[in-house]
């Protein structure tokens, strides 16, 4: 069940990666089908050991201080 956890992890991680190198618009702000595309990305479709729920699930990262690069999950 770790190794699982590990798996799903690094997954995240990767996708994480290639959702913030992907090109936004020439004026910095994203499309709404950027918006979406990186909703769906950070979307969780299930959890180890965790029920069905009715709901859709999120997980990212916050940034809390850009300038020392602190960001809590």
């Amino acid at each position: 069940m770790a190794s699982n956890a590990v798996v799903c992890v690094g997954y995240f991680v990767l996708v994480l990666l290639s959702v913030s190198s992907e090109g936004s618009r020439h004026d910095g702000e994203l499309s709404h089908g950027d918006i979406l595309q990186r909703q769906e990305a950070d979307r969780v479709v299930e959890l180890p050991g965790q029920p069905a729920v009715d709901f859709k699930q999120y997980a990212g990262y916050v940034t809390v201080n850009a300038s020392l690069v602190l960001l809590v999950f």
